[in-house]
């Protein structure tokens, strides 16, 4: 986490800069893609040996708004092990949608007088969570869902007039359906999901 927060900064630093030059503009662009791109940078710098974490979102999408912003974000996994005993296999899909209202602060950008260099957002999501487990040689499927709301808050540093990169945390609280080996629970649970995630947005 200490990483990517370097990561950012020193971002920003060096992209602070970029639009210096770029003729004067009062464009607003209504929508935003983004991806998390932490562990593509750490993979990428190598900072160590063990598998990096990441958001449990990969694919995120804003619609902004004058006074909140509407977000989607999803994300999903899908894993194999081959063991000695039985192949088991591991899939898991994440969906959220939520609304965010933010706060502009900071330098102004020099090409777009409307635009802040630095934004702070929080609000709600609704997190949709499936996992599914499959053991082979069994031929047994466990399978778990979950349902509820996740508040956030999050930093965004606007490199220019398109693109920005924005880390945030959230803490999923939610009710848990699981069907394990034919018995079925039910529980209410919280998950902290802490600012691991560096996303690169891109306004269009």
């Amino acid at each position: 986490m200490i990483r990517l927060f370097f990561l950012l900064f020193l971002s920003c630093f060096l992209c602070s800069g970029i639009s210096a030059q770029d003729p004067p503009s009062t464009i607003q662009y209504k929508k935003q893609f983004g991806f998390d791109a932490s562990v593509l940078i750490n993979r990428f710098l190598n900072f160590s040996g063990s598998n990096p974490q990441s958001s449990p979102y990969q694919i995120t999408y804003r619609k902004y708004g004058e006074t909140s912003n509407k977000r989607y974000g999803l994300g999903f996994r899908i894993g194999l092990d081959i063991g000695d005993l039985e192949p088991t296999s591991q899939t898991s899909i994440q969906f959220r949608f939520g609304k965010e209202r933010f706060k502009h602060f900071g330098k102004i950008l020099p090409n777009n007088p409307g635009i802040s260099r630095w934004r702070a957002f929080y609000g709600w999501d609704w997190i949709s969570q499936l996992g599914i487990i499959h053991i082979g040689a069994n031929d047994v499927t466990n399978f778990s869902m979950k349902f509820g709301p996740s508040p956030f808050f999050g930093l965004s540093f606007q490199i220019n007039e398109r693109l920005s990169i924005s880390t945030e945390m959230a803490y999923d609280l939610g009710v848990t359906f699981s069907r394990i080996s034919e018995q079925n629970t039910l529980r209410i649970n919280g998950n902290f999901i802490p600012p691991v995630a560096l996303y690169v947005g891109y306004d269009f």
